[in-house]
């Protein structure tokens, strides 16, 4: 872990006298809370820490509480110890990481990940601050014990920290039942409960708090799609609507559950008309523009929903790719306030570092394949999604498609790259390539027939293939289009159109898709 890592909020010290303990207060939840340590009470804005005057020795009570007073927990603190300093994690809600600083000739000492525990007591010398740039010392170098805690990173990257999936688990319960309505990372957290086995309890805990709150209602209808609770979640939410007819949010949380066709995106279009400044019903009316490739008229509508500090962080990259759908390369895109989109377009412009983990995307894009292929060795989780993007890559060696085409199934497999492989095996004529098609079908089962369709026009050729294919993708949101075109461009190589060789490489970003020139 670099000395040099971001810092948790502010730490602010409350008193100080000897023979007293300290404890430090970690609010990693996206609202402000209040704590009570035996009765003496502490407020905390979001994903801050304070530190306070401790009794050493002993159980301390400890209440934790929403802003409106809403109990998050209760408990009687482990105890006694001895310790010096103490540390209170609320709702367990932020993953802690112990890593040491080395200074002078020392090695490097390997991070501990803790999970993310309630309450602990620590010797760490920095806790939630940084290390010192150098020490002195009497020439053997030296080091400081360093404990962070990373309520800042966005979900996923915190889930990367944590020790095991019910550390995972207990992470997303806490955001989901806590984190304000109107939060940056909201919409991911509420997408991971989606995908829990108990996705109904952990978004219906939010609801009765919120029971009219767009986002959890929006989580609802995702968590039940394809099953048989769905027929009881729309009615439920029709009914809401019913009951409050001038609410443009329950308005639009009902047209949600209508079938996705023409008649729904008019409703969607009309609901805009009739409240012009709410923000879901211009991501409903853009979304649909955007489906069918109306990229000037959907633009505009994007961009007033990405303003909702809710939707922001993962609307902002729907709204660079229309951008880029319209402008290509002069597209001027704003990326403040997304970490996604900065990921993204700091691979586009080669400003990663090359010690990131992001860097095999840099040499991907400018072709350098060899250098992908082997920093992709050393990408952890994205090796195998890196391997068949570059195998699919124009101008890839013998051995990497030869690799890609080895690989066994990946759990969770994205799109783009289980699309790019099955391209990949049809162009080779690998036995594998039927099964190929269907493992890519499974990735996303949303777009995958329209993909497909698409797919099978394209393998089968003919002058009036590219006409088909063209007529076969329909209404599909960008990322498909774009993904479905690059499987043309691995099929037919320098005979594929112009056209969708433009579109996967407007639609998606480089880290979404092979190299293509």
């Amino acid at each position: 872990m670099a000395a040099a890592a971001g810092i948790v909020g502010a730490v602010l010290f409350v008193g100080a006298s000897v023979g007293m303990a300290k404890l430090t207060v970690l609010n990693g939840l996206a609202q402000a809370m209040r704590v009570e340590v035996d009765g003496r009470g502490y407020d905390l804005p979001p994903l801050q820490n304070l530190t306070v005057e401790l009794a050493d020795g002993g159980r301390h009570h400890v209440v934790a509480r929403t802003a409106d007073g809403a109990v998050v927990e209760e408990f009687d603190s482990d105890g006694p110890t001895h310790a010096s300093h103490y540390v209170y994690n609320i709702a367990s809600a932020a993953p802690l990481v112990e890593w040491t600083a080395v200074y002078g000739p020392g090695g490097e000492v390997p991070e501990n990940k803790l999970g993310a525990p309630r309450w602990i007591a620590s010797s760490a010398d920095h806790i939630f601050e940084e290390p010192p740039k150098q020490i002195s010392t009497k020439g053997n170098g030296g080091s400081r014990r360093v404990l962070q805690g990373f309520a800042g990173l966005s979900p996923s990257d915190q889930l990367q920290l944590a020790r095991d999936d019910a550390d995972k688990h207990a992470l997303i319960a806490a955001h989901v039942r806590w984190d304000a309505g109107d939060s940056r990372h909201i919409a991911e957290w509420l997408t991971l409960a989606a995908r829990q086995p108990d996705a109904a309890a952990l978004i219906g805990a939010r609801l009765q708090r919120a029971p009219a709150e767009v986002i959890a209602l929006r989580a609802e209808q995702d968590a039940s799609e394809g099953k048989p609770a769905r027929a009881e979640v729309c009615a439920r939410h029709n009914a809401l609507s019913e009951r409050a007819p001038q609410s443009p949010d329950l308005r639009y949380i009902a047209l949600r559950c209508a079938p996705d066709n023409d008649e729904r995106d008019r409703a969607f279009a009309a609901g805009h008309a009739r409240w012009p400044e709410h923000g879901w019903f211009a991501l409903a009316a853009g979304h649909a523009a955007n489906e069918r490739g109306q990229w000037d008229q959907a633009l505009p509508l994007l961009r007033q929903a990405a303003k909702m500090p809710q939707a922001n962080e993962w609307l902002a990259t729907e709204v660079a790719r229309t951008q880029r759908a319209i402008d290509g390369d002069a597209a001027r895109l704003d990326a403040s306030g997304s970490g996604q989109l900065q990921t993204l377009l700091a691979i586009e412009q080669g400003t990663v570092p090359r010690e990131s983990p992001h860097w095999a995307f840099v040499a991907l894009k400018s072709g350098d394949l060899a250098r992908a292929l082997q920093a992709a060795n050393g990408a952890g989780d994205t090796r195998a999604y890196l391997q068949r993007l570059i195998a699919a890559s124009e101008g890839a060696p013998a051995d990497a498609v030869a690799q890609a085409l080895a690989q066994s199934d990946q759990p969770e497999e994205d799109p783009a790259s289980a699309w790019a492989l099955a391209a990949l095996a049809e162009r080779e004529r690998d036995a594998g390539a039927a099964h190929r098609r269907e493992n890519a079908m499974r990735a996303d089962p949303e777009d995958a027939a329209r993909i497909a369709a698409f797919f099978d026009a394209v393998r089968r050729g003919g002058s009036a293939s590219a006409e088909q294919a063209e007529r076969a993708l329909g209404k599909i949101n960008p990322r498909s289009r774009g993904i479905a075109y690059a499987t043309a461009v691995v099929m037919l190589g320098r005979d594929c159109p112009q056209a969708w060789r433009d579109g996967a490489k407007r639609l998606l970003f480089a880290a979404e898709r092979p190299y293509f020139g």
